[in-house]
């Protein structure tokens, strides 16, 4: 009996060895500029939802945050955003993108998306990236969950998409943050600086972000409200 503890736990050593709860690279450290509150630039509204960009330094390409209050607990948004193999039920406005989950652990999940791309001559996009409900740090009180793209070889995904030929994304980080109003509402904020590499010009890529980012905040909101209601049965 012992020698079957002994075992498991050398394999649960094993295995926090092979994947630590924060692979620390430069999409990582992207985070600690995002959740900065200075910096961000008023970008006007799209659907009643609220936007503003951020310059990161020596970067081409803005950071972009969209903003929608909400009257229930986040609690059901961190739920839905670590529920990754149910991305494709619940995201309407972004049919082109499929989401596979590839590994997890109690803090964290790691996951493959595959980006269709509908403009003609443009390559599709795929990453792998982790998501965690974890805080940055001891002081962060406010993220729901934090996500940053992983390197091209850390996963095999080849046989995930047939005829792949996508371009790798492997620089880009998001993080979703609730703060409490002073109506007692809950501010939720989607926050992402991504580089989706290739020849498209920064324009279009800024425009394809602000509209990406509305439809997801939408759609999380809408599943929140549905699983509210589906629960209040």
């Amino acid at each position: 009996m012992r020698c079957i503890i002994k075992l498991i736990f050398s394999s649960i050593i094993l295995t926090a060895n092979i994947y630590p709860e924060v692979l620390y690279n430069s999409s990582y450290d992207l985070l600690k500029l995002l959740i900065e509150k200075t910096g961000w630039v008023n970008d006007g509204e799209e659907n009643g939802f609220s936007l503003s960009k951020k310059l990161i330094k020596n970067k081409d390409l803005y950071a972009l945050r969209v903003q929608k209050k909400v009257a229930f607990s986040p609690d059901i948004i961190q739920e839905i955003l670590i529920d990754v193999n149910n991305y494709d039920q619940f995201l309407s406005k972004s049919d082109n993108i499929k989401s596979y989950e590839l590994n997890r652990s109690n803090k964290w999940v790691d996951a493959y998306q595959f980006i269709e791309n509908n403009i003609p001559f443009l390559d599709n996009r795929e990453y792998c990236f982790r998501i965690s409900k974890e805080g940055l740090d001891d002081s962060d009180k406010i993220s729901l969950v934090h996500w940053y793209l992983l390197e091209k070889n850390y996963y095999d995904t080849s046989h995930l998409v047939k005829n792949n030929k996508s371009i790798y994304l492997n620089y880009g980080a998001g993080l979703w943050l609730a703060e409490e109003q002073i109506d007692q509402s809950i501010m939720i904020s989607y926050i992402i600086y991504i580089d989706p590499g290739g020849s498209i010009p920064d324009f279009l890529i800024d425009k394809a972000n602000r509209v990406s980012l509305v439809n997801i905040l939408e759609d999380t909101i809408i599943e929140a409200n549905r699983r509210i209601k589906l629960k209040n049965s």
